[in-house]
């Protein structure tokens, strides 16, 4: 609220509010812009607030948006195609900084998860085995 960065989230949801920078953070003047469209869109279409001073807090009332494109209305689906694999690999192919083992583009991380997952299992903590444990022996659920 006092326009200093901040990583504490409770900021956004108590008086004084604070705000998230907009992509791009200090250099955010396409982020800006972005962030304001969406914003609109998101509130203005939904039928529910955009953001401001006054708007619901987080949880009492939150808008979305869904578009959908019918890329063969544009430029067809093998040039978008096309298009997005080159641009994913000219990002992926950008020269990194040093440490920097990979470029991720969204969705990266969550491919790498479930692939983990699928191979090794989903990990659950000793403490929520137990719990689960015990609700099955209640329930008589066989344990794999």
């Amino acid at each position: 609220p006092e326009g200093q960065p901040t990583t504490v989230p409770g900021v956004l949801s108590r008086d004084p509010r604070g705000t998230m920078l907009p992509s791009g953070g200090a250099q955010a003047y396409k982020g800006c812009g972005l962030s304001l469209l969406l914003d609109v869109f998101a509130g203005g279409l939904s039928g529910g607030p955009c953001s401001r001073a006054d708007a619901p807090l987080p949880g009492q009332g939150n808008t979305v948006l869904f578009v959908l494109f019918d890329v063969e209305q544009f430029g067809g689906r093998d040039h978008f195609l096309k298009e997005s694999t080159l641009i994913s690999e000219f990002v992926r192919d950008t020269p990194r900084a040093e440490g920097v083992s990979a470029i991720l583009l969204p969705g990266d991380p969550e491919r790498q998860t479930k692939r983990k997952r699928f191979a090794e299992g989903i990990p659950i903590p000793d403490g929520i085995w137990t719990q689960l444990i015990k609700v099955a022996e209640e329930f008589k659920v066989p344990l794999p």
